[in-house]
């Protein structure tokens, strides 16, 4: 209707219009190219679309669980669909995900078929679609920079130059309808992360706590934690030369959601992708059924943990749940390692 999602009376007087009850933030938090995506749900009433946004979740979801399952011997795989189902349930990405409304699902799904297309050897377009995850740029960012190394390494040029095409896309077409919302859109960012800077389940969440959520210690021991765990990550990967695209890039997302500055627990939802590709690949490699099945359950298990930990605390932040994508990032690099000595001289599935 020609109003400015970054114009904050316009944005607030948008949710009186439309019946909102709560106004989480004084202006929208997200890149334009998002709101043209999403358009076509604020012609439906707010409940409506609530129904049919859940409802899509939770489809693309189940996708995004079953296309992992089918990237290998699917007849043997398929078992494992009950057990990661049935996990999901204490899930707390997955709760806080279908039970806020929240857009975590779209960008599993985004990052999951990235992940096929390149398993199957399309690069270009694999790196076209990861690219789109730019619309969430708290954690598409950092990942399509943590990414770039990897593809340089391995000279997939056409994956980067997906990236590139579908980046100028985006932009382009968002500067059709707004020619001045980067900077706006910067404005509103920089403010969100000043506020909760330190408050994100990450390395800078970790460091934070250690810091009694002091700003400058927090910048600084935060910033060589991190430069100590990328360059960790870049020794491992550099030994990693037979691993699968989608077991690595299910590495990296979880080296980007404790690197990257701001996030929340409905992100880790993207933990899904290495979770269930781990036990794709164990159960490939001969471990007992029972072993692999339980994998996704432990994970929530701890999950739920976590948050029983937090309120034990009085922990009013999501720092601790940090510990998640630690946990899924010593999981893979567990199966990396292991599958690097054992077939380093042959193909990986």
């Amino acid at each position: 209707d020609g109003r400015d999602p970054y114009n904050s009376a316009e944005w607030i007087q948008a949710h009186q219009d439309f019946g909102t009850d709560r106004i989480a933030s004084p202006a929208y938090l997200y890149p334009l190219p998002l709101a043209i995506l999403l358009a076509p749900l604020g012609i439906l009433p707010l409940k409506t679309a609530f129904i049919a946004w859940t409802f899509l979740s939770e489809s693309l979801l189940l996708i995004s669980i079953l296309l992992l399952l089918r990237s290998t011997n699917f007849h043997k795989t398929k078992h494992l669909l009950l057990p990661i189902i049935l996990a999901n349930i204490i899930f707390r990405p997955t709760t806080t995900n279908i039970l806020g409304g929240q857009l975590s699902s779209l960008y599993l799904f985004i990052a999951t078929l990235a992940a096929m297309l390149w398993h199957k050897e399309k690069w270009f377009w694999g790196g076209a679609t990861l690219a789109l995850l730019a619309i969430k740029p708290s954690v598409g960012f950092p990942l399509l920079l943590i990414v770039t190394p990897w593809l340089l390494a391995r000279k997939k040029y056409p994956a980067l130059a997906g990236i590139a095409s579908t980046g100028i896309f985006l932009l382009f077409t968002s500067l059709l309808k707004d020619p001045l919302w980067i900077p706006k859109y910067i404005n509103i960012l920089s403010t969100k992360l000043g506020n909760e800077f330190g408050n994100s389940p990450t390395i800078w969440g970790f460091s934070a706590m250690a810091c009694n959520f002091e700003k400058g210690c927090t910048t600084w021991l935060g910033g060589i934690a991190l430069v100590l765990f990328l360059l960790l990550n870049i020794w491992l990967l550099s030994k990693w030369h037979f691993s699968s695209p989608i077991l690595s890039l299910g590495h990296l997302i979880s080296v980007n959601l404790l690197s990257t500055l701001y996030l929340w627990p409905y992100d880790h939802l993207l933990l899904t992708i290495p979770i269930v590709f781990t036990m794709v690949f164990l159960l490939q490699k001969g471990t007992p059924f029972l072993k692999v099945s339980l994998i996704f359950l432990s994970v929530s298990l701890a999950s739920v943990f976590i948050r029983v930990a937090t309120i034990l605390i009085h922990l009013e932040r999501e720092t601790l749940y940090g510990l998640l994508p630690l946990l899924v990032w010593g999981l893979t690099t567990w199966v990396l390692v292991r599958e690097n000595r054992a077939t380093s001289q042959h193909t990986p599935i």
